[in-house]
C-alpha cells in the first residue's frame, strides 16, 4: 500500500450514487477530482460536516492542513 501525504487545498460535503456521505477532499495532484474520505476517518473537527451544503468547497478547518491518501484512492487519515 502506497501512502503519500498532500496538503489539502479545499473540502466538500459529497454523496455516492448510492446515497452514502462522504468527504471530498482536493489538493496536491488531487486537485482537479479529489479523494474521498469516509466518516470513519475523520477527526473530531470534522463531524457534522453534513450540516454543509453538498458540492460547495470550502478551506480547509484549522488544525487540519495535510491528509494521507493511500493507493490513491482514499483518505486514511488527517494531519495538522
Amino acid at each position: 500500500m502506497a501512502e503519500e501525504i498532500i496538503e489539502i487545498r479545499t473540502l466538500a460535503h459529497a454523496v455516492t450514487e448510492n446515497g452514502k456521505p462522504f468527504i471530498k477532499v482536493k489538493g496536491g495532484k488531487y486537485s482537479k477530482f479529489g479523494v474521498k474520505a469516509w466518516p470513519d476517518n475523520l477527526p473530531e473537527a470534522l463531524l457534522g460536516y453534513e450540516s454543509w451544503e453538498i458540492g460547495k468547497e470550502y478551506q480547509p478547518i484549522t488544525g487540519i492542513k495535510h491528509a494521507v491518501v493511500q493507493d490513491g484512492k482514499k483518505v486514511t487519515k488527517f494531519l495538522p
